[in-house]
């Protein structure tokens, strides 16, 4: 085979797979879930506006989300948040969710809301799963505040971020 048609045959991978990652990356379903949270015991919040993580750099304004019975929505602004729930969820993008990766049990995470006041919770675990595992948006019994995105080859698994209130 010719150099230069081994180049050509390569360079239309690169475009198909670079093509194929941007079409997940901006299809809605990319963050859908298999079922609506479980309403938590978490801490009675006013509406919370902004989401801090000074140790990776992340401060975004927090979208108000409602799941639709099949997809949770997803915004290019900031972090969306269900309300019926401690979950906060952002495309794996570098101003986004992007560094939430970089997150280390004991880092803190500032909730700020809509009347002023100001939550922190602690990192207590960081896990990688797989996008079927939804258990770890199930109701639980103690103030936790989860933060999910996508991470991984093509966005196929999930990055997980536990952390509970000080």
């Amino acid at each position: 085979m010719k150099p230069s048609k081994f180049f050509l045959i390569l360079g239309i991978f690169f475009l198909s797979l670079f093509s194929w990652e941007l079409y997940l990356r901006n299809r809605s379903s990319r963050l859908a879930f298999a079922s609506a949270p479980s309403q938590s015991s978490s801490i009675n919040m006013d509406t919370p506006v902004i989401i801090k993580i000074n140790s990776v750099g992340i401060e975004l304004p927090v979208i108000p989300a409602s799941f639709d019975g099949k997809n949770w929505p997803t915004t290019t602004k900031g972090a969306s948040f269900i309300p019926e729930s401690n979950v906060f969820y952002a495309h794996n993008w570098s101003n986004l969710f992007g560094p939430l990766a970089k997150v280390k049990p004991g880092d803190s995470i500032e909730i700020i809301t809509k009347d002023g006041k100001t939550y922190t919770y602690t990192v207590a675990f960081t896990q990688e799963i797989e996008p079927n595992q939804t258990y770890i948006l199930n109701q639980t019994i103690d103030s936790r505040l989860t933060l999910y995105t996508c991470i991984g080859f093509l966005d196929s698994k999930r990055f997980v971020v536990t952390a509970f209130i000080d």
